[in-house]
């Protein structure tokens, strides 16, 4: 595999950003609390990146309760689009559709996240193991509709619940 791929089992870079919405993100503390951590790489360029919001944002709703935190990073900084810019386009998004995105979204004007992990495809969606390595990826483009978006996200959702501390289900009472 070539090594400037994003790989599995990969350390994911701790970084500390202020999403374009203003919540405060702490990579490093949210994997230490044993939540369950998704990270969505798009830009506003890439369709398919677009039409995968309604089911991260359905995702997260669903997942919350288990922990799940989404974490959107945009990776038009290269374009020197500007957090403002990018907050319009995704305000645009949520009246079209309907939703209210529930999860951070940073603005990467550098792309450091994306080059530490070796990201050259877009859309990518990364589970992220509870010692912040990469568990599992997910790069896919050509999805029929919003049901095998959902699908497909969720199983990655769903693994990296499956493997969290916080976000497996509590043992069931001990037999005696």
């Amino acid at each position: 595999m070539d090594p400037s791929q994003i790989q599995i089992g990969i350390r994911v870079p701790a970084f500390k950003a202020r999403g374009i919405f203003g919540k405060e993100v702490d990579f490093e503390a949210l994997v230490h609390s044993g939540r369950p951590v998704i990270l969505a790489f798009w830009s506003k360029y890439c369709k398919a990146c677009v039409e995968k919001f309604s089911a991260l944002v359905a995702l997260q709703t669903k997942y919350e309760p288990q922990g799940l935190q989404v974490i959107s990073v945009n990776t038009d900084g290269e374009y020197r689009e500007g957090e403002a810019t990018i907050r319009d386009f995704l305000g645009a998004i949520e009246a079209q559709r309907k939703i209210t995105i529930n999860f951070p979204v940073i603005y990467d004007d550098k792309n450091w996240i994306p080059h530490a992990l070796g990201i050259n495809f877009l859309p990518t969606i990364i589970a992220v193991d509870a010692q912040g390595r990469v568990l599992d990826f997910y790069q896919k483009f050509d999805e029929a509709g919003e049901a095998e978006i959902l699908a497909g996200i969720e199983a990655l959702v769903k693994k990296v619940v499956a493997t969290s501390p916080r976000g497996a289900p509590a043992p069931g009472p001990a037999k005696p």
